[in-house]
């Protein structure tokens, strides 16, 4: 009886067992709520907004490391030599952004410091970047963008679990292009309750720039794709014909009406062939987009 309850024997193995995985769950379902409110705020454009998603992005990765360390690397399930691939093509860019922000002075400097400090009978030390401190702000987002990709890469190890994160991904896409489309009929002056002050007549669902949202929707798309062929790759494995396969069709058909409302939000986002207003949504002049 004690040993099933948790205070000794199996049920403390179990129990010790357990605590990763909960842990991983709670990181992995952590990060996709971070995705999923990340596009609300005009698509995480404001300074507040990202710099919010950059410390909850550093901590779930300190998190996760001393996770990993408290258990002397076993269980850091990504070997380093399978990820030097991404190193190597996110070095560059964080190494050069660095370097443009640092006082290096010389010939590297850009002239404007100079003459800035003869204005302001001060010696300046010079930088290659006049605005350093964009080019911090650049490298913020940047390496918060890489800590999503570093902790989807860690989580999303199982099969299993980079199906939900893949479906998760493109729910969350296909809600916002739904939001989209009944806010470009409905409310065409609003973006969210704000007065829209730029792109009136495109559709941009929460972003202020509509290809923004044009890419935003188009990746939606690309993951509603993959779902779709998930679910009819597993239908026919599973299935040649009966239930299983009815019943894989009809959550293919839920990926496919995610997927199209992402292709249509999409099109209206952009200017040249696609849809200019709610009038001409149902007008003769009606064309397809030539692209998304």
């Amino acid at each position: 009886m004690v040993e099933s309850a948790g205070f000794g024997g199996d049920g403390a193995i179990r129990q010790r067992a357990l605590a990763p995985s909960r842990l991983e769950a709670f990181l992995f379902w952590s990060l996709i709520v971070l995705l999923a409110a990340m596009p609300l705020p005009f698509g995480s454009a404001r300074p507040w907004a990202w710099s919010l998603a950059a410390v909850i992005v550093a901590l779930l990765l300190l998190l996760h490391a001393l996770w990993t360390a408290g258990s002397g690397g076993a269980r850091l399930r990504v070997p380093a030599h399978k990820a030097w691939v991404p190193v190597l093509i996110a070095s560059p860019a964080i190494v050069w952004a660095v370097v443009q922000t640092l006082p290096l002075g010389g010939p590297w400097a850009s002239p404007l410091w100079d003459a800035a400090g003869k204005v302001l009978g001060t010696d300046l030390p010079g930088r290659i970047s006049t605005y350093p401190f964009v080019g911090i702000t650049a490298l913020m987002r940047l390496t918060t963008e890489i800590g999503i990709f570093a902790l989807a890469l860690v989580l999303c190890r199982s099969r299993r679990r980079a199906r939900v994160a893949l479906a998760a991904l493109a729910a969350i896409a296909a809600l916002y292009a739904l939001y989209g489309l009944i806010a470009f009929v409905a409310t065409p002056t609003k973006l969210l309750w704000f007065d829209r002050w730029a792109y009136l007549g495109d559709l941009s669902s929460s972003f202020v720039n509509r290809n923004s949202f044009a890419t935003f929707a188009g990746l939606g798309l690309l993951a509603c794709v993959t779902v779709l062929a998930q679910r009819l790759d597993d239908a026919v494995a599973e299935s040649p014909g009966g239930r299983a396969l009815a019943c894989s069709a009809t959550r293919a058909a839920a990926s496919s009406a995610s997927g199209s409302a992402c292709w249509c939000s999409s099109g209206c986002s952009s200017r040249p062939g696609g849809w200019r207003g709610p009038p001409s949504c149902w007008s003769r002049d009606w064309r397809w987009p030539s692209r998304c």
